[in-house]
């Protein structure tokens, strides 16, 4: 309410001669410079509500900063315990302890598509979205693969296939995939990948999850399924819960 009272009083002093001259009987203000304290009030009255607004601007913008900061240091020790859990339940190399994981969305904008990725509009595009503690920041957090007409990696297969799959030395896969130079470049040093694809009620899928390491990691076929099962219901319980990791703000 002061947002709009003051502004409004502020315009009234600069506009009419009855708050100077008010503030001049009482000695507040000289009356020579009344002219001078109508076009200051008149200033002020634009000047401040523009500040209070930057102001409550810049305090939301600090909540919400904070807010997702401690939602970024909830999922890593989530992620955290849950590879943890599977490592010592099936007796996994440890590196799966301390696998990357990367959240990949579509970019629905054509105009991005095109300048950025350099795909056609019509193409489907997935873009890993940035999150701290998740992942190691390096440049494999820039990467992107056309999931549809043709696809890229082993995202495009999860995409298309709408299962979680993985391999656990993707440094052959990739040759036959059709990269690009950069994307190459990128996964070049990749070894083991894991992806795990959310769909909604129509079927569709709306976010990838991916888990990758350097290192060449073996997963024993006698605990595939549970292993899948473990990871699909993390995956799918952290899409549930916190919707804005698989939109592009947020």
């Amino acid at each position: 309410m002061l947002v709009t009272t003051i502004p409004t009083l502020l315009t009234y002093a600069g506009t009419s001669d009855g708050v100077v001259n008010f503030l001049a009987s009482k000695n507040i203000l000289k009356k020579e410079s009344k002219e001078s304290w109508k076009m200051f009030f008149s200033i002020l009255s634009v000047a401040l509500p523009t500040l209070v607004l930057l102001v409550m601007y810049e305090v939301k913008k600090w909540r919400y900063q904070s807010m997702k900061t401690q939602r970024d240091l909830i999922l890593a020790a989530q992620k955290e315990a849950v590879l943890s859990y599977m490592t010592t339940t099936y007796g996994l190399n440890s590196e799966f302890n301390n696998l990357n994981m990367r959240i990949w969305i579509e970019e629905k904008n054509p105009i991005t598509k095109i300048f950025k990725y350099g795909t056609k509009f019509n193409d489907k595009v997935f873009f890993v979205k940035s999150i701290s503690n998740i992942s190691k920041e390096d440049n494999k957090n820039k990467l992107y693969f056309t999931v549809s007409p043709n696809f890229q990696g082993l995202v495009g297969i999860c995409y298309n296939d709408k299962e979680t799959t993985h391999i656990s030395d993707v440094s052959g896969f990739y040759k036959k995939h059709n990269l690009n130079p950069y994307q190459k470049k990128l996964v070049s040093d990749t070894k083991f990948v894991m992806c795990v694809p959310i769909l909604n009620e129509k079927n569709q899928v709306i976010v990838i999850f991916s888990f990758d390491s350097l290192t060449e990691i073996d997963i024993p076929s006698q605990h595939k399924k549970n292993i899948y099962t473990t990871i699909d219901y993390f995956c799918l319980n952290l899409s549930n819960n916190i919707p804005d990791l698989w939109k592009k703000k947020g």
